[in-house]
This record gives C-alpha cells, sequence and structure tokens, in this order.
C-alpha cells in the first residue's frame, strides 16, 4: 500500500513539473509587446511652467523611468527622443560625436535608440509619416535637424567600424576623423585628404602646449590645428 502511494505522489510530482515547464515554454515563446505611445513630457521650454524650475527640476522632469524606455517600440522611443526638451544639446558641441554622446548622458532613452536594431527603419518610417509637420510642440525645421544628426551619427558610426576593421582608419585626432568620414559619406573629393594621409614613416605629431593636437605631413606642414574645447 505505502509503495502504490509514493507511486501515486511521483506521478503527481511528475504532472506539476511538465505543468511548469509547458507554462513557462508557452510564457518565454509569447512574444513581448511594446507600447507604440511616445513619452509626453508634463512641462516644456517656454512655458511659465517651466521657467518656474531650477535648472535641476527642469532636468528631473524630463527623465523617463528605466523600464518605461525599454517597454516602447522603437517607433515611440524615436519620437519620444525627438521631443525631450534637452534633445537641442547634441547641437551644442564641436563634433558631432560629442553632441550624440554627452546628450545620451542627460538622455537615456536616446542610448537605448541608438542600440536598437531596427533605428534606422524607425526613422525611415516617421519621415514617411511626415510626423516632424505633424508636431504641435517643436517645429518641423527643429525635428528635422535632430532626426539629421541622428542619422548622420548612425553613418558615422557604421563607417568608422567598417574602416577600422579593414585597418583603414587614419591615426588622427577624434575631430579630424569626423571630419574625414564625413567627406566620405557626403561624396566630396578625396584627393586632398589622400595626400595629407600620407604619413609614410612619420606618424602624426601631437603638440603638448595645446589640449588638442596639431598634426603634420612627412613634409612638416600643418594640415590640421585641433583644440579639444571640452
Amino acid at each position: 500500500m505505502k509503495r502504490i502511494k509514493k507511486i501515486v505522489v511521483l506521478l503527481l510530482v511528475a504532472g506539476m513539473a511538465l505543468s511548469l515547464c509547458s507554462a513557462a515554454a508557452e510564457t518565454s515563446e509569447k512574444p513581448v509587446t511594446l507600447s507604440d505611445e511616445p513619452w509626453v513630457f508634463p512641462v516644456q521650454p517656454g512655458t511659465p511652467e517651466w521657467r518656474k524650475l531650477s535648472v535641476r527640476q527642469r532636468l528631473e522632469s524630463c527623465q523617463i523611468p528605466e523600464e518605461v524606455i525599454k517597454g516602447m517600440s522603437t517607433d515611440a522611443l524615436l519620437e519620444t527622443v525627438l521631443h525631450n526638451p534637452y534633445i537641442i544639446d547634441i547641437m551644442a558641441y564641436s563634433t558631432l560625436e560629442q553632441g550624440i554622446e554627452r546628450t545620451s548622458l542627460k538622455i537615456p532613452a536616446l542610448k537605448e535608440l541608438l542600440e536598437r536594431s531596427n533605428v534606422r527603419l524607425a526613422i525611415r518610417r516617421y519621415e514617411s509619416e511626415n510626423k516632424a509637420a505633424k508636431s504641435t510642440v517643436i517645429s518641423e525645421t527643429l525635428l528635422t535637424a535632430f532626426l539629421h544628426r541622428i542619422s548622420l551619427y548612425l553613418d558615422l558610426e557604421e563607417l568608422e567600424a567598417q574602416l577600422q576593421a579593414a585597418g583603414q582608419l587614419p591615426d588622427c585626432p577624434p575631430a579630424m576623423i569626423e571630419r574625414y568620414l564625413m567627406d566620405i559619406i557626403q561624396g566630396r573629393d578625396m584627393t586632398e585628404w589622400e595626400a595629407q594621409l600620407q604619413f609614410a614613416e612619420q606618424p602624426p605629431v601631437y603638440s603638448p602646449t595645446w589640449t588638442g593636437a596639431y598634426v603634420y605631413t612627412p613634409m612638416g606642414t600643418a594640415v590640421y590645428a585641433y583644440k579639444d574645447l571640452t
């Protein structure tokens, strides 16, 4: 009799285990549903409410919970980023890379957006639906400018990674590399660049008196002066 009871208990346990495994499998296979609703910022620059806030309070009013950011679709995330009051900071630095990466520290949603694999698709969809013109919060001109800089940053990062992997990235200060990559993307004549970057056996020479650097050609001619303004 005891043996039968043990068998029954074992069967019950096994049945429960199978049920739990089946439920877990169904849960893991169930697609994650992301929200298509962009975040609406409670306070916007230029309003009386915004003027009453301190600098810290303004920044705090623009913060979005991490779980909300992670739970947004890329389309919603893009629209949220473009309408963040601090997105204008991407245009306040001497280089595009500085502008995007330092603004990402203030806007975690921007960092998340840039890491999404389908961000380019979201940008094309935003443009095709002409959403910039439909905004009632920010002008179409500004939204288009923000979108352009984000797109250009993605292009620069992709090209830089490709040249780095191929061993073809010049050994230059960051600002010079950005200008070099920008000229490639925009299809400009690279003849002058090719002449300037033929360092041969002489590597770039950095001036210790500058926060940035002078870069010299093998002939000793300064072709670019870089000063870090950060």
